[in-house]
């Protein structure tokens, strides 16, 4: 199965051809706003309260132990499946990648986990403060924090990659 993961970055627009061949598309955080999904990847509450009405449709949710807490705790029910982080730790531990730190890699994980064999991520940047519709997009958007996240992408790729899971960065 081919999965489509939908990053926030600013090439996002320019660079997904709309769902095509796959067989799962996942968004991550404010992606979803712009594209329909099977799965919606967001793994901090303040960003599910402040997305989800503007989502493009209601699909399962891929989120954080406290986010799903914090859901539950508040009686705000999603209206589909939700996966916690944890239940993928499984499928890649995070004491060898620690994916879990970012909702993106979690994204790949999932898609791993239910059996994409080929994983493409689109508008997966790793620079600047804005996403693909010109809006800053979280509190920490520094050169650290996207050196960090493409050394992680870089680890995880290559886990899967032993897997038989091929993982490609798409980006302009």
């Amino acid at each position: 199965m081919i999965a489509a993961i939908l990053n926030p970055g600013p090439s996002l627009l320019r660079t997904y051809p709309g769902r095509t061949d796959a067989g799962l598309v996942m968004a991550v955080n404010r992606a979803a706003t712009a594209f329909a999904c099977d799965v919606w990847a967001c793994g901090d509450y303040p960003a599910v309260q402040d997305s989800r009405d503007k989502l493009a449709c209601l699909p399962a949710l891929l989120t954080a132990e406290n986010t799903a807490a914090a859901l539950r705790d508040r009686n705000q029910k999603w209206p589909g499946r939700v996966v916690e982080f944890s239940e993928l730790h499984s499928c890649v531990l995070p004491s060898v990648v620690d994916w879990p730190w970012v909702t993106a890699l979690a994204a790949v994980v999932y898609a791993a986990s239910v059996g994409a064999t080929l994983i493409r991520c689109y508008g997966c940047d790793w620079s600047g403060e804005q996403d693909f519709d010109g809006v800053v997009g979280g509190l920490n958007r520094s050169e650290a924090r996207w050196t960090h996240e493409a050394a992680l992408f870089g680890a995880l790729r290559t886990v899967l990659d032993r897997r038989g899971v091929t993982v490609e960065r798409i980006a302009a």
